[in-house]
């Protein structure tokens, strides 16, 4: 959820906090007793996600923060919850696009400084979105389906 503010606010998600995301998930696989397989799975799911989303950086349709960001999430979500994360993520950023683009369409409306603060995003030509919203949101929504909550419940 940090990461998600952060890139609302400032369209950056720090590396520190990516790291700590991936992390901290070891201590939890420690203490939970996860099993290595299942892990290893958890593993696999980060790297396909972070080469997938490096080939959307390459391509201008996340940042760098969002990219590292869903990878570490993965590490958290697993093989079995990365469909519906990832549906989950395109479904978010949509409706985000959706709101930016009429938030920035009533921001152009207004002449006084209520969206002063929102001009990060909102100046540019090409709408910024925050992904990281997105990115919280969808981890926060299908994180009951992961192992975590299936095994440990």
């Amino acid at each position: 959820m940090v990461a998600g503010v952060s890139d609302f606010f400032t369209l950056k998600i720090p590396n520190w906090l990516n790291f700590i995301i991936a992390v901290s998930v070891i201590p939890f696989v420690i203490m939970a007793d996860m099993p290595m397989e299942v892990f290893a799975w958890h593993v696999v799911a980060a790297i396909l996600t972070f080469i997938v989303a490096y080939i959307m950086f390459a391509f201008g349709i996340f940042g760098g923060g969002d990219a590292k960001m869903v990878a570490a999430c993965a590490l958290w979500i697993g093989w079995d919850a990365m469909f519906n994360f990832s549906v989950y993520i395109v479904i978010a950023g949509g409706l985000l696009g959706l709101a930016l683009t009429v938030w920035k369409w009533l921001a152009a409306k207004k002449d006084d400084a209520g969206f002063a603060w929102a001009q990060g995003f909102l100046s540019e030509k090409k709408l910024q979105l925050p992904y990281g919203i997105a990115i919280a949101a969808s981890g926060v929504i299908v994180f009951p389906a992961t192992w975590w909550m299936q095994h440990l419940s």
